[in-house]
């Protein structure tokens, strides 16, 4: 029996009656793309501006265009905002909420020169040394640290 493709008008042959509407497991899989995402269209890319089909919510050509014009929008466009931590205004990437490093640090909690430079680390015989005062304390080494730190910060 002799049919014509329903996607790309092809005639092709089939041994068989039942309702085979496509010459090719390509052409079936177009159907299945057409059904789900719609026909394909002549669109513009919104980034290089270049012809190209595709279809509905589509707006660049290539993945290339898409990202370029991500990182385009984030690194250079730059708009009025208002620090999250102080409140000051600033100009401001998209993905930018802290005027600076400090405000930064402020926000999450950080003292500003701790966060620049950390603590030196203690010897081994200065950790066993406050091993040794926590165990009298009947704390924890990480409770004893942790109060002594409270006790140093508050006036």
């Amino acid at each position: 029996m002799i049919r014509k493709c329903q996607i790309c008008g092809k005639e092709f042959e089939t041994k068989t009656s039942r309702g085979i509407k496509y010459c090719s497991k390509a052409c079936r899989m177009e159907r299945n793309r057409i059904k789900q995402y719609g026909e394909k269209i002549e669109k513009t890319c919104a980034f290089c501006g270049k012809k190209f089909l595709g279809t509905e919510g589509i707006k660049y050509c290539s993945s290339e265009c898409r990202i370029e014009k991500n990182r385009v929008k984030q690194h250079v466009e730059k708009t009025e905002k208002t620090c999250l931590f102080c409140g000051e205004k600033f100009k401001g990437t998209q993905r930018q909420v802290f005027c600076s490093a400090k405000c930064r640090a402020g926000y999450h909690g950080r003292n500003y020169q701790q966060f620049k430079q950390p603590e030196p680390r203690l010897t081994t015989k200065e950790v066993q040394q406050v091993e040794k005062a926590a165990r009298e304390h009947n704390l924890s080494y990480g409770q004893y640290v942790g109060a002594k730190r409270l006790r140093e910060a508050t006036p």
